[in-house]
């Protein structure tokens, strides 16, 4: 699969002192334990007008890109109503969580000329097993330890992914979403899952493609193949099969300033190791590396449990003395 993400700063990428300073700016607006709670209580799974919850919530202060929709339809609820439904190129899930190739157009902000682009995967959770079961916003938010948790998780989950496409997996290796697709499409489910990812992209419909939010998938020349079958599985097959130069994977969110869609979203790129100095000026702007963000996470909840753990003692050791 290539080596693993380098820890190299790349502008904001990967820059410890920006992403942490950019935490705390929002930590300060945020006024609730984590995430997960005020999503459940805020985000409806009907498709409705969004406007009015989006500014009593006061996700309005956070969620400020222009690309975002709040009226019934096509709005920033959408991949949220879609985890709940049969996507429409899953490529793993588990009882929580599903990795998928997004709709649109999968790797545009890699930039022009690039050939790997169909590399593009996100993972989304999926789940409502009660009030508190993890569901995030977006990670340059503030979270509790299990959402941390459930982060770690979906980053490890898009890692198996391109293991599997790699080693084009059969789809019984792959989760209960890919095989109710399969069976959905009449295929076997011993097919490989890179086989299979093809074969989800070629049976897009006309409407699919064309009704937002579309899809187009280009290659390294800036041609539309999605409808050319030939060159998408040997894209596919060169992107996802014996590397010819070394690859890495780029694992990050956007943040909320740049986001159009309130469910948290971990993005999934592959790029030639060479590019990791220079990544393309779309990533290097307006992505976050989410190592760096778990790593700044997991120091911030140490020391809010050694806190906690101070302020208990002196309240013991106050109360000691008051009985006294």
């Amino acid at each position: 699969m290539g080596a693993s993400q380098s820890s190299t700063a790349t502008s904001t990428y990967s820059n410890e002192e920006t992403i942490r300073g950019e935490m705390a700016s929002y930590a300060a607006k945020w006024s609730h334990k984590g995430q997960t709670e005020h999503f459940r209580n805020t985000v409806p799974l009907e498709e409705t007008d969004f406007t009015q919850t989006f500014k009593d919530s006061g996700l309005n202060e956070f969620f400020t890109s222009s690309k975002l929709r709040l009226g019934k339809g096509f709005n920033c609820n959408l991949l949220f109503r879609d985890s709940r439904k049969q996507t429409k190129i899953p490529i793993l899930s588990t009882e929580n969580h599903t990795v998928l190739q997004p709709l649109g157009e999968p790797g545009r902000d890699l930039g022009e000329n690039c050939g790997t682009k169909v590399s593009h995967l996100m993972v989304i959770n999926h789940s409502d097993l009660g009030p508190h079961d993890p569901v995030t916003f977006n990670e340059m938010l503030p979270s509790t330890a299990e959402e941390l948790d459930d982060l770690e998780i979906r980053m490890g989950l898009l890692e198996t992914a391109y293991e599997n496409l790699s080693n084009n997996v059969p789809l019984t290796e792959c989760g209960d979403k890919v095989l109710e697709k399969a069976t959905e499409m009449g295929v076997d489910h011993q097919t490989g899952i890179r086989d299979f990812m093809v074969m989800q992209i070629m049976a897009l419909t006309d409407k699919d493609l064309e009704e937002l939010p579309g899809y187009k998938l280009l290659n390294e020349q800036n041609e539309n193949i999605t409808r050319n079958e030939e060159q998408v599985q040997m894209l596919v097959n060169d992107v996802f099969g014996e590397e010819k130069i070394p690859h890495i994977s780029l694992i990050c969110i956007q943040g909320p300033k740049n986001n159009s869609q309130v469910l948290s979203h971990l993005h999934q790129f592959k790029v030639p190791s060479c590019m990791m100095g220079n990544l393309p000026k779309v990533i290097r702007e307006n992505y976050y590396d989410c190592k760096t963000i778990l790593k700044i996470k997991r120091e911030f909840i140490m020391v809010q449990v050694e806190q906690e753990r101070e302020e208990s003692g002196m309240l013991v050791r106050t109360k000691t003395v008051r009985a006294h």
